[in-house]
């Protein structure tokens, strides 16, 4: 996991997963009839929590988080 290209391919592919729970949170936010400000914080909030998380799954499996 120390290699730079396999880190950037698993930050490339947490932002993308963030990404898709973000557009979805935002846009069932948006059917259920909230504003679109209101949307758009809401797929912010999941777009950072979600890469918050993938980001700590992956430092845990890779072994590299504090010890």
């Amino acid at each position: 996991m120390n290699d730079p290209a396999t880190r950037a391919l698993w930050m490339a592919i947490a932002i993308i997963v963030a990404a898709f729970v973000a557009t979805a949170a935002g846009a069932l936010t948006w059917v259920d009839g909230r504003r679109l400000p209101r949307a758009v914080l809401t797929g912010g909030a999941a777009f950072a929590g979600t890469l918050l998380l993938l980001l700590a799954a992956i430092m845990f499996v890779a072994d590299q988080g504090p010890a």
